[in-house]
């Protein structure tokens, strides 16, 4: 997991995980489960073996 801070209130967060059945749909549930958090965009990709989710919040 990576979080890094853009601005005041902005941040670039990036989640890597194994690639398995029912992963991406965890992942946008936890992400939709945060309270206080607008999520701006997100993405998510596959590479090889991992599942990749990037998203910018507020």
């Amino acid at each position: 997991i990576t979080l890094v801070r853009v601005d005041n209130c902005e941040f670039y967060l990036k989640i890597m995980c194994n690639r398995a059945k029912g992963v991406v749909v965890g992942l946008l549930q936890v992400l939709e489960s945060l309270e206080q958090v607008i999520v701006q965009s997100s993405n998510v990709t596959a590479e090889g073996e991992h599942i990749n989710l990037t998203s910018t919040i507020h």
